[in-house]
């Protein structure tokens, strides 16, 4: 019986050849499979960068808001400290001028102890130079009231 090898009958033949068609259909039916799983995930990828760009878009647009409302404070608090410069400033203003006005009235006192000074000065000198005849004394009575004069004018640009 070895010798006789009978040909697959036709039965066989279509079993066989419907088999083939049947991995045939499943790979082209993997291979749509796959291109839609492409096709899926390129559609998710492009909405998650589209939630990201709207998200980075949104910290944008806060971080902005946030930055102006930091310029607005700033601006704010620059404004109060020149407000509080500018109270200082009448106030040191108004204490310059009393300042001034008390030297002033200081130095007009003096002026006019010294002026009384040197007339009694004058008047004794008018006095001895009458007795004594010298000059020598109107001199050193000069000289004393120049010297008395250089030496209260120095000690009041010292104060001054």
């Amino acid at each position: 019986m070895t010798d006789n090898i009978i040909d697959p009958t036709a039965n066989v033949l279509k079993l066989v050849e419907e088999a083939t068609k049947r991995t045939d259909d499943l790979r082209v039916a993997e291979s749509h499979r796959v291109d839609d799983l492409r096709k899926m995930s390129t559609k998710h990828i492009k909405q998650i960068m589209k939630i990201h760009l709207n998200y980075e878009d949104k910290l944008r647009q806060q971080d902005e808001k946030h930055a102006e409302d930091l310029r607005l404070a700033e601006a704010k608090r620059i404004d109060a400290i020149n407000a509080g410069n500018v109270n200082q400033l009448a106030s040191l203003a108004t204490q310059v001028i009393n300042t001034a006005e008390t030297l002033r009235k200081s130095q007009e006192s003096i002026i006019n102890a010294i002026n009384e000074r040197i007339g009694k000065i004058e008047q004794i000198q008018y006095k001895a130079e009458g007795k004594t005849g010298g000059r020598s004394d109107l001199w050193g009575w000069i000289f004393g009231g120049i010297a008395i004069l250089v030496a209260i004018l120095t000690y009041l640009n010292r104060v001054l």
